[in-house]
């Protein structure tokens, strides 16, 4: 059995322009019935450490994305949605930021 793991904030990074799918974001694509982040999102939630997720969008989506796609942001642990950058680099800046602002969490994952 492996040991617990600490406890974590959880960065999903998705504030790209989407180019190489055509210029939608990616994000926001349909897998199974959902939309993309909200896999990934909600696996790292899942994890017995996860203490929040912080979800990195586009700058374009960030305003009214809760309204929009809030039903995907219900997870065990609390979600807040942050803008990113023009780089990914920016975007994962932003989102370790966003993560180190309220809770000081011990680790902070990057997916």
């Amino acid at each position: 059995m492996s040991p617990p793991l600490p406890a974590f904030a959880a960065v999903v990074v998705g504030g790209g322009a989407g180019l190489r799918l055509g210029g939608a974001p990616k994000l926001l694509r349909e897998v199974g019935g959902k939309p993309l982040f909200a896999h990934s999102q909600s696996r790292l939630a899942e994890q017995p450490g996860a203490q929040e997720a912080i979800l990195v969008v586009p700058p374009a989506v960030r305003e009214g994305f809760e309204a929009s796609w809030g039903a995907f942001l219900a997870l065990r642990c609390p979600v807040r949605v942050v803008a990113g950058g023009t780089t990914r680099s920016e975007s994962v800046r932003a989102g370790v930021r966003e993560a180190c602002r309220k809770a000081h969490p011990p680790y902070v994952g990057v997916h």
